[in-house]
């Protein structure tokens, strides 16, 4: 049996979801030559956290850089086949990462050359009790399959450590605003990008606490079907 379980992100006062930019557009890059598909750069997430437990809320933002350049990236293409869009990807080798506001708190690296970058990105509140909140993020990663991570990082004033992940559907998130995807039976078949401006993205919640060892969490058994699990977390000090 397949059961799915949403839960509203506002009757969790601890937590706070990914923040949109708003009023920013998807920007279509028009000085392509002639015939040539439309570059997009494609939704950027934002989340605010007291990552560092100093009583201050940071902004962590999502970044996809060029290696070549060190700027900031188009992601997509408009009206290319979804293996036209992995293809370039893999040609580019993007720098996936969050940054964070407070300069002390080192980048969160999510992965190097093979990823559209995030694919959700949470303020998951203080998990463990330790006075820090935790991000839980998934990567959108550059394949055809509907199987993803969801990661659950921490910042232990030296480095980001990973207190838990676990295995979940990429149909349990929202869509990234602009940039929607195709699935078939088994796997993910494309990716439909539009031009249009960023929506609000969807609140839903995999995670929550259990207690300060452990998190609830919603995911996928070894069976492949969903449940909610009972996750231990990792020590800090690593």
């Amino acid at each position: 049996m397949v059961m799915l379980v949403v839960i509203s992100i506002g009757s969790i006062a601890c937590c706070e979801a990914a923040v949109p930019e708003e009023e920013e557009k998807a920007e279509v890059r028009t000085e392509e030559p002639p015939g040539a598909h439309a570059l997009i750069r494609g939704y950027r997430f934002r989340s605010v956290a007291d990552v560092n437990g100093d009583g201050q809320q940071d902004t962590l933002t999502e970044r996809f850089l060029d290696p070549a350049t060190g700027l900031e990236a188009d992601k997509f293409q408009e009206d290319v086949p979804y293996d036209s869009l992995c293809a370039r990807i893999w040609r580019m080798g993007p720098r996936s990462l969050i940054r964070c506001s407070d300069s002390s708190v080192h980048d969160l690296r999510i992965r190097d050359g093979d990823s559209f970058g995030l694919a959700y990105l949470q303020n998951e509140g203080d998990l463990n009790g330790d006075g820090r909140d935790e991000l839980g993020w998934v990567g959108d990663w550059v394949d055809y399959s509907n199987v993803n991570t969801y990661h659950i990082s921490s910042w232990n004033d030296r480095q980001w450590v990973e207190l838990a992940s676990f295995g979940m559907w990429e149909w349990q998130l929202p869509d990234i605003p602009g940039a929607q995807r195709d699935y078939a039976l088994i796997g993910q078949t494309g990716r439909t990008v539009s031009d249009g401006a960023l929506s609000s993205l969807a609140n839903v919640r995999l995670v929550w606490p259990h207690d300060h060892r452990s998190i609830n969490a919603i995911g996928m058994t070894e069976e492949a079907d969903l449940d909610t699990l009972i996750i231990p977390m990792g020590p800090l000090d690593r």
